[in-house]
């Protein structure tokens, strides 16, 4: 597990394992490249459907997919598609 540290000091940067996730996943914004992508790579695919008015997609955004070790086993072991109605 990674620590999480909180600054005492108001002008120092919190630092969270939230902050400190890396941009690993590389997301499909189509179905059919993230199909082709799986079957070129025999990767699994992971699912994000979204949609820019639900408050569960974005606490997902704000925590979910920055969790370090999530961010880093979805971006290594799967191939992340994000679907949504408005596009």
């Amino acid at each position: 597990s990674h620590p999480v540290v909180v600054a005492q000091d108001s002008r120092l940067p919190v630092v969270s394992r939230f902050a400190t996730a890396r941009p690993s996943i590389v997301w499909h914004d189509d179905l059919d490249s993230g199909w082709r992508e799986s079957k070129r790579t025999g990767r699994p695919m992971v699912i994000f459907i979204t949609s820019a008015r639900c408050r569960y997609c974005d606490a997902m955004k704000a925590a979910t997919w920055r969790d370090v070790g999530i961010n880093d086993r979805v971006g290594s072991q799967f191939v992340a598609v994000r679907l949504s109605p408005e596009r």
